[in-house]
Parts: C-alpha cells; sequence; structure tokens
C-alpha cells in the first residue's frame, strides 16, 4: 500500500499509537505521519504509507488550522486540561469586541517560547524529558507566524477560536499568551485539528473505521505547492536511472515529475542558476 491516509484522531491516543495501529490492520511496517498531534488534542492526523514516507520533508512547511477551546481563569503546568492547576486569576467582564481586538493583535509574525512539554532539544535532551523529572529550564523564544486567527464565541470562561499557523507554532502557548493579553490566565481545554496544508478533515475517517479497503490520497494530493512536469514512458525511465534533465525552466528549485497516469515519480532540483536539474528524491 502507498499514499496518505487521512485519520480523525480522537483524544488519548498518541500519534505513534495510532500508526502502531495502523501497521496491525493494514499488516504494514512502513507507516508515518506528517505532524503529531499531542494526545489530549483531537482532529486530523495525516498518515503516510509506503513510499509516501518519502515526502516528509517535503511537507514540513505547510499549513495547518486548528479549533481550540481556550478556558480563561485557570492555569496549568501543561498549558492545557491534562496538567496540573498552578494559578487561579479572575476574568473579567469581556466583550467580543475586545477579545476580537486581542485575537488580531496576534496575527502575523511573533515569538514563542517553547513549552515544557515540547520535544524540542536542550542540550542534548528533549524538554518534555527534563520536565518529566521536575525540572524547567531557559528556552529561547522562536519566530512563527499566526496567518489567521479568528474569533468564534465567548460563554462561561471559554473562548473558541479558529487559527491557521506556520510550523513550530504551540497553540497551547498561543492560548496562555492571548489569556495574559486579556489579564487573566487560561489552558486549553480541547484542540482540534482541520486542516494540514490541502488537506481537509472532513475527509478523515476514524481509526475504528479502517480496514484494508480504506481510501488512500495519492502524494500529489500534498505537493500542490510543486510546479509539475509530465513526462513520457521513455522519460520516465531516464529520471528512475537517476538521469539530470533540462525542462527549458528556472523559475522553480523543486519540480514534481508525474508520469501520463498523474502518479508521482520524483522530485527534481535545479542545480545553481542553470536549467539542469538533478533527481533529487525518487518516489517510485
Amino acid at each position: 500500500m502507498d499514499g496518505i491516509l487521512l485519520i480523525n484522531k480522537e483524544r488519548g491516543w498518541t500519534s505513534r499509537d495510532v500508526c502502531n495501529k495502523l501497521q496491525k490492520i493494514l499488516n504494514e511496517k512502513s507507516i508515518g505521519h506528517l505532524g503529531t498531534l499531542d494526545p489530549f488534542a483531537e482532529g486530523l492526523l495525516a498518515v503516510t504509507i509506503g513510499k509516501a514516507n518519502k515526502i516528509m520533508q517535503f511537507t514540513e512547511h505547510l499549513r495547518k488550522t486548528y479549533i481550540a477551546d481556550l478556558y480563561l481563569g485557570v492555569e496549568t503546568n501543561t498549558g492545557d486540561l491534562t496538567g496540573e492547576v498552578t494559578n487561579k486569576k479572575d476574568v473579567k467582564d469581556l466583550s467580543e469586541t475586545e477579545i476580537r481586538i486581542v485575537l488580531k493583535s496576534f496575527l502575523g509574525k511573533i515569538m514563542q517560547v517553547p513549552p515544557m512539554t515540547s520535544a524540542v532539544h536542550h542540550q542534548g535532551r528533549k524538554l518534555y524529558e527534563i520536565a518529566h523529572e521536575g525540572e524547567v529550564v531557559e528556552r529561547k523564544p522562536r519566530e512563527v507566524e499566526i496567518f489567521e486567527l479568528k474569533f468564534i464565541s465567548y460563554h462561561d470562561h471559554h473562548l473558541i477560536f479558529e487559527t491557521t499557523v506556520s510550523k513550530g507554532t504551540y497553540i497551547r502557548v498561543l492560548g496562555e499568551d492571548i489569556a495574559k493579553k486579556l489579564e487573566t490566565v487560561g489552558h486549553l481545554y480541547s484542540l482540534l485539528r482541520t486542516k494540514i496544508g490541502p488537506l481537509d478533515i472532513s475527509n478523515a475517517v476514524k481509526i475504528s473505521d479502517v480496514n484494508e479497503n480504506v481510501r488512500l490520497y495519492p502524494i500529489t494530493r500534498v505537493l500542490t505547492h510543486f510546479a509539475r512536469v509530465k513526462l513520457p514512458p521513455h522519460l520516465i525511465k531516464k529520471v528512475m536511472d537517476g538521469q539530470n534533465m533540462s525542462f527549458g525552466l528556472i523559475d522553480y528549485e523543486y519540480i514534481l515529475i508525474i508520469d501520463e497516469d498523474g502518479e508521482a515519480i520524483a522530485i527534481y532540483k535545479r542545480e545553481g542558476n542553470s536549467e539542469t536539474y538533478r533527481c533529487f528524491r525518487g518516489l517510485w
């Protein structure tokens, strides 16, 4: 089996749990995913099967969209409802207008401090490993980008918002920072991922509904950001032999080679400023 399986992950599962379960259901060893979802989070997990595992490095930049429920007035040590309460603070009366103004202030490039629950490395160790030992270390802020941040509702201290973000953005940290700007504290009560680039949760299935006949999406469904060149069989053979090619193009760093059936064959990369492209990643 080769392709991308869209799973609607349920709360309580780790992303690795999902992959391990699918290995047994589908009797496939080569299974990965395009971006981790924390155990408390739900929603879209794009699972890669077979040769689809070869595209991971080309999907890291894809924007991701979430719907978050930020509970104001209570802070936890994990930034979500699974952690221990570390602080409580009154929540003033908030108008929708005031909330929208605060949300708008986070649009664009911002700096975030990675949470101690993250897999970011510190002196050779992952932060969450250090946190499990009860330690807290200083972390350097990182630049991320918030492309969209939309108000959905606010009731009984539950602020529901939708956001589309860049790689490396921590929604729990975004939630905590929003709470601070609203002059209180907060944590994520729930988190649902709805999109990864062109992939949408509306096409996802629950893991309990997966069988060997489940629909897999082709690699081309994700690699929509690459220019494409369709080649006939005699040139596809040269591609699969790893030969350099010239397409008369200089505007693209990468080109996705597809065959006459529209199947992804390889990713080619331009050599310097020339018209010559070399095989950067075979997808067969």
